[in-house]
């Protein structure tokens, strides 16, 4: 009777081992690698939706049951106005369905209006023109004797009007008959925003500026100039500059 109850006991504890590894295994099945073999099924590869314009990316994502969010706007200079210029997750990346998929959007290029230029020295204008996110163009000479020499008598595009930034406005600037040439100053070895004022005073122009590597002069120092000091020169001529720099 012992033996047969021996026995029995073990039969017993190993159906019970059995059966309780068996259900350990099914439950690991289903919480563990059923998960994951649905999960991996609706894994998504991220498209790249930049560059694009926003409602044709939100198409794109709600296609692929993917979720469409605009979290910034900025000014971009290649991408109009309304294009898709980031997005989080990148491209490739592996999603689910469902997943959030955060934009930026481009708010197109960033603009400057002309400011009122006319009446005011040419100096005044460039300044204000380059205050502005602007770029001083072409000059034209035009004689107006009701005028006072060296004013902007008008600019083009006129002024309010929404422009790119650097882009060039042109001015038209009175230059009386009579006026004198002046001499080109010594600029060589002066501080740049010194020789730049200098040439403002003097009624002449900054022209092209170049940079140039030359570790015996301080940097931002004048390296030379395109006009000889004391040569005579028309009002409001262009002096180029090669200034220096240390990298």
């Amino acid at each position: 009777m012992k033996f047969i109850f021996g026995k029995r006991k073990s039969i017993l504890l190993t159906a019970a081992v059995f059966f309780g590894g068996l259900f350990v295994l099914t439950l690991a099945f289903d919480l563990i690698i059923m998960p994951t073999i649905v999960n991996h099924g609706n894994e998504l590869t991220m498209p790249d939706i930049s560059g694009i314009d926003k409602k044709v990316a939100a198409k794109k994502l709600e296609n692929m049951k993917l979720r469409f969010q605009i979290t910034t706007e900025e000014f971009h200079s290649f991408y109009p106005k309304g294009y898709v210029i980031g997005q989080v997750p990148a491209a490739g990346a592996k999603v689910k369905a469902g997943a959030t998929v955060r934009v930026t959007i481009s708010k197109g290029a960033p603009s400057a209006a002309v400011p009122h230029l006319k009446g005011i020295s040419l100096r005044e204008a460039r300044l204000m023109i380059e205050n502005a996110g602007l770029t001083l163009g072409e000059i034209v000479w035009f004689e107006d004797v009701s005028l006072p020499d060296g004013v902007v008598i008008e600019s083009n595009p006129p002024a309010g009007t929404q422009l790119r930034q650097n882009t060039e406005v042109q001015l038209v600037v009175n230059r009386l008959g009579e006026i004198a040439t002046v001499n080109v100053p010594a600029l060589v070895g002066l501080d740049y925003a010194e020789a730049k004022a200098i040439i403002e005073r003097s009624g002449l122009m900054l022209g092209e500026v170049k940079y140039k590597r030359d570790d015996r002069i301080l940097p931002e120092s004048v390296l030379s100039q395109s006009i000889a000091p004391g040569t005579a020169v028309t009002r409001w001529t262009k002096i180029d500059l090669v200034i220096s720099r240390s990298e």
